[in-house]
């Protein structure tokens, strides 16, 4: 297995596990993961406006040639107010075969990436169903450190547009002579 940086090239060959990862959120949680109308098309976006990021990594797992697992992390820069300065947040991690090592190998090469570039964090969240993940990232050094909480709330009531009088139906301003 090769794990590597992947480039622009690889975007329609690693297209078809983004979209499995994605398709797979949905169905565990469709109020949190529920996909865009046009989920190819809005995921290439996002995608390319993270790939011209220096320090975002992208990486993927090839075995004989073909991608079986790829990785998306990005910077970020934590409040003032705590200590960490910049940390890293693994935003995709999937992989085909969940008994192969790919899903450790990627997290590897982004946690040695991302040392080396002097972050002192890498963070990830993903499902709450998705327990196949967080016992990889459990036993690849991972710790719980946040429980996010979920609440749906009501659609927005239209509202109802303000009718104002016209000019014309107010009453003339009187002039007043001293």
């Amino acid at each position: 297995m090769i794990v590597r940086e992947a480039t622009t090239a690889d975007s329609d060959a690693v297209a078809p596990l983004i979209l499995a990862c994605l398709t797979q959120h949905e169905a565990w949680d469709a109020a949190r993961y529920g996909l865009a109308a046009e989920v190819a098309k809005e995921y290439r976006r996002w995608f390319g406006r993270l790939a011209e990021d220096p320090r975002t990594t992208i990486v993927i797992a090839e075995m004989d040639g073909r991608p079986v697992g790829y990785l998306v992390a990005t910077v970020h820069r934590d409040r003032p107010i705590y200590r960490t300065g910049d940390y890293a947040v693994i935003h995709d991690l999937w992989v085909e075969d969940p008994a192969s090592d790919a899903g450790r190998e990627l997290l590897k090469d982004a946690a040695d990436r991302y040392a080396a570039a002097g972050v002192t964090q890498l963070r990830a969240a993903t499902a709450a169903a998705n327990e196949r993940v967080r016992t990889l990232l459990k036993s690849s050094g991972f710790r719980i450190c946040q429980v996010d909480l979920l609440m749906e709330l009501p659609a927005p009531k239209p509202r109802k547009k303000a009718v104002r009088r016209a000019e014309s139906s107010r009453a003339p301003a009187e002039d007043v002579a001293e």
